[in-house]
């Protein structure tokens, strides 16, 4: 529930701040916007960017953009900061959901690669605990997974096993 809310804060959190230091930051209304915009899709993936770049845009436009708390415009050419951030937020999200996606593929692969290696992998703790062990592994050794994994490397004491 507060990973969904989070992505959506972002942009009123950075709207409460840049308030607060307006005084001294003071023209620039998209300062903090663009790490709300930012952190929203790297959080929030597609639409959690999306729908932070929106929020945050619209936050820019009513409270810090000429004339203030109004969504008017006081001339044409101030569209295009606007347009700018939209694009560049989407292009945030759009980035940050296909590496996540990329992410997700590598994690599966390493783990059909661990689980279905020909030869016996583990990863170890430097204390010597066991974090992962494979099928292979422990055909090698002669423990089943659990026993193995309740000892450490320094404990196991290697039982091969007989081939059949």
């Amino acid at each position: 529930m507060f990973a969904a809310l989070r992505k959506i804060l972002l942009p009123f959190a950075a709207c409460g701040l840049q308030w607060l230091l307006w005084g001294y930051i003071a023209p620039y209304a998209w300062l903090l916007f663009f790490p709300a915009a930012y952190l929203s899709a790297w959080i929030g993936g597609l639409w959690g960017g999306l729908a932070g770049t929106t929020i945050a845009t619209l936050l820019v436009w009513y409270v810090f953009m000429p004339p203030r708390f109004s969504f008017a415009l006081d001339s044409p050419t101030a569209a295009l900061p606007i347009l700018l951030f939209l694009v560049m937020g989407a292009l945030f999200a759009f980035f940050f959901e296909r590496l996540h996606r990329a992410q997700a593929r590598g994690e599966t692969r390493f783990e059909a690669t661990f689980e279905q290696a020909a030869v016996g992998i583990a990863l170890v703790v430097l204390d010597g605990s066991w974090l992962r062990v494979n099928r292979k592994l422990c055909e090698i050794v002669g423990y089943d997974r659990d026993e193995l994994l309740a000892r450490t490397f320094q404990e196991s004491a290697w039982r091969p096993a007989l081939p059949p």
